[in-house]
Formats: C-alpha cells, structure tokens, sequence
C-alpha cells in the first residue's frame, strides 16, 4: 500500500512538473514557437494552396528594371512609369489598383500631372500613406504613450486618388506571420488590406448599409450615423464599430448575403461582402 501511494505521489508530482515546465516554456517562448514550429506545421498539413486567381501582384524588383532599362532604386523611378501602369491596366476593368509605394513629394510637374490625371481617370486606386509615431514624455521624460499620425501623400495625387491607406506589418526577422486589418494606435485607420477590399466591392457597400438599417430597425438599437460613402475610411471604422458593439447582426449579415435572394450578388461579390464582413 505505501509503495502504490509513493508511486502516485511521484506520478502526480512529475506531471505538476511536467506542467510548470511547459507554463514556462510557453510564457517566455510560447509566440516563437507558435510562428516557428506550429504554424509551419498547420500550413504543412493544410497543404499548398493555389493563390487567388482575381488578385494580380506587380513588384518592383532588379527583373523589372533591367526589363524597363530602368535604375534599381525604384524612388528614382519616373512617374510617368506608374501613370502608364494604371493606363494600361484601366482597360482590363480591375475592380481596385493598390500601389504600397509611398508618392510623398513632386518632381516633374509634367510627369506628376500625369500620375494625377491617370488615378482621376481610375476612379479606383488606393495610395499609400505612412504612419509616424511621436511618443509624448512626461515631465521626467518617462515614455507615457506613442502617437500615430497618418502622413498623406502628395496633395497632388491625394486630390485624385480613390482613397489612401497605410499598411502596417509586424517587425519580425526574415518572414512575416501577420498584419493589422485595422490600426488602433492611430485611431482605429483601415488598412491597405481592407481599403482595397472595400474599394473593390464599392458598388455594393450601399447593400451593407441597407442591410444595416434594416437590423437596426429590427433590434430597435441605435440608428446609422455615417451612411455616406464618400470618405470610405469613415464608413468602414463605423461599421466595424457597429458590428463590434452589435456581435449579434454579424450572423445576420452573413445569412442574409450568403442566400443573396433579391441582392443580385455575382459569387465573387458575394465571396468580397463576406471577407470584408468578416
């Protein structure tokens, strides 16, 4: 009988051990070993997937300039090059152009103007915009909080784009694991990701608020305060309000677009309505 009690005794005290030591393990390594060893192991067993085929990546790199004759820095590029880009794939009817290239001063008044008539033309291009932090000091100097202020581009081509985004990745080494839908240190600003998105369902987005309308009459909760779509990083930081305060229309929207009875949704708008939502 003592035996079996010091067998269990050591049993359970190995597992307390066994427990602590994986606590341990997880507090101080837990997020590298979920981005190193776990998520390759998730994506290894998902297998390969084909890329989207209604999403076409235009990068900048050493084959593109030597192709063009062009130099290898890419901000010594003329603008012209860019205007010419939205020219030629304005006829093909993309739904969104998003340029992660920030266009922050003028230099050729000609080659600018250019730039400036082709995003007007488009109707439908998102520029990028960066973010700078300030950090505010107290009296001693000690760091109290870090300010994001969004950093526009140029007012030439701000004036013409559809709408400006930043786009926020995480600082990690060699590859990256993630990025932010939303920017909640500069006041909660829609990125690049979702600007685009949205910009390529713009027709649609008045569905949304119909539909949101109609919820909200349902629930007899508090009324739409921003329906108009003309500043497109308002409309999606009160919507995403609205469904964060609300977790209960979330379902709603998506049963209601899913059936699509009466909405005249295409699949791909309704596959875009659905990631946006979500």
């Amino acid at each position: 009988m003592l035996n079996q009690i010091i067998k269990r005794t050591s049993a359970a005290l190995l597992l307390l051990l066994t427990t602590l030591a994986f606590s341990q393990l997880f507090l101080f390594n837990g997020m590298k070993w979920e981005t190193d060893t776990g998520l390759e192991q998730l994506y290894h067993l998902r297998g390969s997937q084909a890329p989207p085929d209604d999403i076409l990546i235009i990068t900048l790199d050493k084959s593109s300039a030597e192709q063009l004759d062009l130099e290898l820095d890419a901000e010594k590029w003329s603008r012209e090059i860019h205007a010419q880009l939205i020219n030629k794939l304005s006829p093909l009817n993309p739904s969104a152009i998003a340029f992660d290239i920030f266009f922050q001063q003028l230099k050729s008044p000609q080659q600018d103007l250019q730039l400036a008539r082709a995003l007007a033309d488009a109707k439908n291009v998102v520029l990028f915009a960066r973010l700078n932090r300030n950090e505010k000091n107290d009296s001693q100097g000690i760091n109290m909080v870090n300010i994001e202020q969004l950093q526009p581009p140029a007012e030439l081509f701000l004036q013409n784009a559809a709408a400006i985004a930043p786009f926020v990745l995480a600082k990690v080494p060699v590859r990256v694991d993630q990025f932010w839908a939303f920017q909640n240190s500069a006041g909660d600003v829609p990125t690049l990701p979702v600007v685009a998105l949205a910009i390529s369902i713009n027709q649609h987005l008045y569905l949304l608020n119909r539909l949101r309308a109609r919820i909200t009459a349902a629930q007899k909760t508090q009324p739409i305060h921003n329906d108009n779509l003309s500043n497109l990083n308002l409309w999606l930081r009160d919507y995403r309000n609205w469904l964060s305060t609300h977790p209960t229309a979330v379902p709603r929207l998506i049963n209601e677009i899913s059936s699509g009875h009466g909405l005249g949704l295409s699949p791909l708008d309704k596959k875009r309505l659905l990631a946006l939502i979500h």
